[in-house]
Formats: structure tokens, C-alpha cells, sequence
């Protein structure tokens, strides 16, 4: 290297006949201007090292923005002290050669090939000329403009590349010439798709997709093979109204539904797949022997009776759907987890007469299916399993038919609308926060589901709210019980302890005296303790229950009036409770809160009772 020159904030090196210079920035050490005499033929990437930030790989070559051309380069060395390299193609579009002596690049014939996890980065392919062929050997990744200026077809592909850049042909042959076809290829690499073509034919041998391609034009869309199709998994919004598959090669039933998943299918109006392993019947997908119902197109709507001998749904089946009514025939016994998933308009389901059990993966059957506001449970259904139905927001309604013996857990987990639940008698289990939402349940018989307690209570250090006040409202919420015309009033948060103790009280006792008892002083605070026990014993009489309102009446009744509770109040003053003295000193405070509900209560106690050494009656 010869002397450096200070030139506008960079200085120049020479190689040693002093035919190529390049310009380093004096602060960055990035290459970032060129020149090279005619006739040079080498052209080396390389400067002092300087150690940045310790490490030892510190120049970067940034001619991006150079438009100078240099016809009579043919090679290019990437010396060791090069980290990044970025150059155009027509920079220098004769390089055959790419010389490495760089552990970050590899060799290639007229291709800059970067090293990264997976393979090799194609960063240039400089300018190829028709007749040349481009291998792409080991190559993974395509980068941005790494084909500006080719002018030949002929690529070597061997399967290997996974990711295209969206601007990796921009400049090139591919991106510049006509074709007969719908769709433009660089060997089995899809470039683009074509307008003017109502169909468009996806070729067999496709292998990877252009980033962020142009799929709007298509409407008709015709493929191969499912492995073809399976390639533009990541672009989620195809616009194809109609999806056919041809061919006989065999996939996997959930490869369909698979993709249906990430919302390939949302715009397709029907689907014609005919061969020997699937078929189609108005426009949906099954297995070709019928007892598998693989995948419903998205744009569906209205009424989907599904055909006669179908047994069994797919994961996905029904994804982002636009019907309105699933009619299922009697041959089925089994829906597949998440097998109706965001259907917005969906408003009724009939399971048909065959299912037994609805649910049981981790994962939800029926979910996120906003306008679904009622269930009926058909009488043959025995189990309700885990995470049946998720997040079904508009749901207030599930009918269930005497014969169900098991509700599992989280079964109907954030329904958050599912406030009132009438349960037959036949149930025997309910699994935990089975009925996260419930504030009524309705028992009929006489017998007690075990784990009752535990599917509608939850735990109370989960509750959040965004004031103290409107936590200590949720902590004071009760589950009401009513079993044959008795009612009894089950804490809605509570500790896990807690609430595994009350179950087991309840399984043990029912509803007697000893689990009232237990149930009040099981409440997550001393607020939601005295609320209950109100309730309690305006439903019981139990003297233990008075007993401790008559100690803490005082209190008890000052934080009612403070929370403006004030019917609340007059409840609690209708259970006779309270003493004389205590009721005047609560009528000035009446006053002084200016409570006009209580205050007028009180006065009209006092006129129309004779006042004893304890309490007012009515």
C-alpha cells in the first residue's frame, strides 16, 4: 500500500502498480468511493486493520451510490479485514471470479456469495449475458438487487434457496421480459405472476416465491400439488376466489387446513380438488372415502350442511368463515381442536345426534366466534371436555340435555356473557373455572356435581381492576346456588386454598348449616365476609351467622353508607340486628351523607315500631 492521502474526509490507498485506489473514510474506515485505471483486470477489498470496538473485521465496502463502470475487471478479491460488502452489479458487469480470503464470503463464479447460518447469501450476480448459467449451488437467500443486469435464464437451482428478497430481480431479465405463461420463473423460483390471466397455473416444480409477490390478480388460482402451494405460507391474504388441485400426489389430511390457519383460504369462494385421495362437494373440501371434512373455503356463506358420512372435522376445518349456520350430520363423532375458529357471522351450530363429546385438546374446539349467542348441547353429548368453547364473547345461553355427566375444565373459559346456567342432573363432574363468568346456577335434583365450587370461583390474587374500588366491588361478587328453591351464596374470588377447602365442604356437607358457616368466613376479604354473611343469614337465620353481624353491625353498616350502598343498607336494617343506640347514631350519619333513602328508612322505622333494648321490628 502506498502513502495516504487526505481527500475530502477520506484518504486514499493504492494497490502496489497504482491502477485501483480506494477512498476510506478517515472516521469510519468504510471504503466508499473507487477508481480503477483501464485495462486493470484485479480489483483487491482491503485496508490496515483498525481495531473498532475490538473486533478485528472493521472495513466496510459501501459503493452503493457509485455509478461508475469498470468493463475490464473480471475478478474481485475479498481480502481478510473486510466485514460487509456492498457494490452494484453494473459496477463491474464482466467479474467471473470472486476470490475469498474472508471467512465471511465464499468463493463463486460470477457471484458474491456471503456466509451466512443457513447457506449462502447471494449479494451480486453482476451482469450475466444470455447464454451464460447462473448456479445456484448452496445458495439459501437471495438479497436485494443481487440479479440487477442479468440478462440469462439459464439458472441452476437446486432447491436450496428458501427466501427471495422483493427486489432480488428488479433490473434483470425476469423482471423485464414477456411471457406467454401466468407466472414468471427463474428455474423453479417464482418471479412474478402475470396480469391478464383469469387462471393462473402454478407449476408442479416451484419451489420458493418472491417476497411480498403480487398475488391480487389472482382470481383462479391452479396448482399441482399442495407441496407447491404450501410455499406461500407466509403470504396470508390470498385473493384467490376459486383453488383447484390437480394431480395425484399425496399430503397430509392437515396440510390444507394447516395453511387455512395462517388465512390462506379467507378469500376463496370454493375449492375443486378431485382425485384419488380428496374431493369436493359444494365447494368444501373432504377426504376422498367422505368421513373427513378437511377445509371450508372462507368467503362461504350462509347455511353449510355438511355431507352425510362425515365423521370427523379437521383442525381449522372452519377458519375465519363467513356462514352463518354449521349443520352437522348425524354420523359425526368428532370435532378437531380449533375445527371452528373466528367465524363472525356464525349464529347457530347442530352437532347432529352422534357426537358424544365435544372437546378435550388443549387447544379450543369452538372459539372467537363473536354472533354466537346460544348452544344447544344434543341430549347424547356425555362430556363437555377441556377448553370446548374459548372466548365466544356474545355467547348468554347453553342448553343442556339431561344425559351430560362431565363439564370439564376452563369448558366455556371467557364467555364472559355466560352469567346464568342451568345444569340437569345427570351432571356429576364440573372441572375448575368450567364457568369463569357464572352468577347464577341452576341445579335440578337433588344432587350435588362434584367440583362445583371450583368451576366458578377464581382466585382472587388474579382479579385486577384499574381502581381499589371497583377490585373491592369484584372481591364482594357472589355466585348465587340454587338447588330445588335453596340458594346459597358461593364467593366468586377467593385464595386457591380456599377454594379447594370450599369444594371439598361442599362435596362433603351440601348445603347445611356447617358449610354456610364455612362459606362466609371463607371470603377473600372482611368486606366480601360481611356481604355474604348478610346474605347468608337473611336466607337461614343462622344464629353463629347473626351472631357475628351483631358484632360488627357498627362497622359493617358505616361502610355501606360510605359506598352509597344504600339499598344494600336497608336490607341489612330489615334483618333487626342492630340496637337502638346504633340506629340513631346511623340516622345522623344518614343525614350528614345526606343518604335520603336510609334517612327516610329509619324515620319511618321509628314511627311505625316500638323501640327495644335491641332492635327495631318491622
Amino acid at each position: 500500500m502506498k502513502n495516504k492521502n487526505g481527500i475530502c474526509g477520506t484518504y486514499a490507498v493504492k494497490n502496489e502498480s497504482g491502477t485501483v485506489t480506494l477512498y476510506v473514510d478517515t472516521l469510519s474506515q468504510d471504503i466508499v468511493d473507487i477508481d480503477v485505471a483501464p485495462g486493470e483486470t484485479y480489483v483487491k477489498f482491503e485496508t490496515e486493520r483498525v481495531n473498532m470496538r475490538n473486533s478485528a473485521y472493521s472495513t466496510r465496502v459501501r459503493l452503493w451510490n457509485i455509478l461508475k463502470q469498470f468493463p475490464d475487471v473480471t475478478t474481485i478479491e475479498i481480502g481478510s479485514g473486510v466485514y460487509e460488502i456492498h457494490i452494484n452489479n453494473e459496477t463491474f458487469p464482466n467479474v467471473r471470479h470472486v476470490i475469498s480470503k474472508n471467512n465471511n464470503f465464499a468463493n463463486g463464479k460470477s457471484m458474491l456469495l456471503k456466509k451466512i447460518h443457513n447457506g449462502l447469501k447471494l449479494c451480486n450476480s453482476f451482469c450475466l449475458k444470455e447464454n451464460e448459467v447462473l448456479d445456484l449451488s448452496g445458495v439459501t437467500l437471495l438479497d436485494a438487487y443481487s440479479l440487477s443486469g442479468c440478462m440469462s435464464d439459464k439458472i441452476v437451482n437446486e432447491g436450496k434457496v428458501n427466501y427471495i428478497d422483493m427486489n432480488a430481480f428488479v433490473g434483470s431479465i425476469f423482471a423485464l421480459k414477456s411471457t406467454d405463461s401466468s407466472v414468471a420463473m427463474a428455474g423453479t423460483m417464482l418471479v412474478d405472476v402475470n396480469a391478464g390471466f383469469d387462471e393462473t397455473d402454478f407449476p408442479k416444480e416451484i419451489s420458493v416465491v418472491r417476497s411480498n409477490i403480487d398475488l391480487t390478480k389472482v382470481n383462479n388460482a391452479h396448482f399441482h400439488s399442495l407441496k407447491v402451494f404450501d410455499v406461500f405460507r407466509s403470504h396470508t391474504n390470498l385473493s384467490f376466489n376459486r383453488l383447484c388441485f390437480s394431480g395425484d400426489d399425496s399430503f397430509e389430511l392437515s396440510a390444507l387446513t394447516s395453511r387455512n390457519e395462517y388465512g390462506c383460504f379467507n378469500n376463496i369462494e370454493e375449492f375443486d380438488i378431485n382425485n384419488q385421495y380428496y374431493k369436493t362437494i359444494d365447494g368444501i373440501v373432504y377426504s376422498n372415502d367422505g368421513k373427513t371434512l378437511i377445509a371450508c373455503p372462507g368467503k362461504k356463506e350462509g347455511t353449510i350442511k355438511v355431507a352425510e358420512g362425515t365423521k370427523y372435522v379437521l383442525r381449522c376445518a372452519f377458519y375465519n368463515s363467513h356462514v352463518s349456520e354449521i349443520i352437522f350430520p348425524d354420523s359425526l363423532i368428532e370435532l378437531g381442536p380449533e375445527s371452528i375458529k373466528s367465524c363472525d357471522n356464525l349464529q347457530h351450530i347442530d352437532f347432529g345426534k352422534g357426537i358424544k363429546r365435544i372437546g378435550g385438546a388443549d387447544m379450543p374446539t369452538i372459539s372467537y366466534c363473536e354472533s354466537l349467542t346460544e348452544l344447544d348441547i344434543p341430549e347424547q353429548v356425555e362430556v363437555i371436555g377441556i377448553n370446548a368453547f374459548y372466548c365466544l364473547k356474545g355467547l348468554t345461553t347453553v342448553h343442556f340435555h339431561d344425559g351430560i355427566k362431565r363439564i370439564e375444565r376452563y369448558a366455556f373459559a371467557s364467555c364472559d356473557k355466560l352469567n346464568d346456567i342451568t345444569l340437569p342432573e345427570s351432571v356429576t363432574n364440573i372441572g375448575q373455572f368450567a364457568f369463569g363468568a357464572a352468577e347464577n346456577i341452576h341445579l335440578q335434583g337433588h344432587c350435588l356435581p362434584r367440583g362445583l365450587v371450583k368451576s366458578v370461583a377464581q382466585n382472587s390474587t388474579a382479579v385486577y381492576a384499574p381502581t381499589e374500588d371497583m377490585r373491592a366491588e369484584l372481591l364482594r361478587s357472589v355466585v348465587t346456588v340454587e338447588i330445588n328453591g335453596t340458594v346459597v351464596y358461593i364467593p366468586k374470588y377467593m385464595t386457591t386454598e380456599t377454594i379447594n377447602r370450599s369444594d371439598d365442604r361442599f362435596n362433603t356437607y351440601g348445603l347445611t348449616d356447617e358449610f354456610y358457616i364455612f362459606i362466609y368466613e371463607m371470603a377473600s376479604c372482611t368486606n366480601a365476609r360481611q356481604d355474604i354473611a348478610a346474605k347468608i343469614y337473611k336466607l337461614t337465620k343462622n344464629e353463629e351467622v347473626g351472631s357475628y353481624l351483631r358484632r360488627i353491625s357498627n362497622s359493617y353498616s358505616s361502610r355501606l353508607l360510605k359506598e352509597g350502598r344504600e339499598e344494600d343498607l336497608v336490607e341489612f336494617l330489615k334483618l333487626g340486628l342492630m340496637t337502638d343506640n346504633a340506629i340513631k347514631k346511623l340516622l345522623k350519619k344518614a343525614d350528614e351523607k345526606e343518604a335520603a333513602i336510609v334517612s327516610a328508612y329509619i324515620l319511618r322505622l321509628i314511627d311505625n315500631t316500638s323501640i327495644t333494648k335491641t332492635s327495631f321490628k318491622l
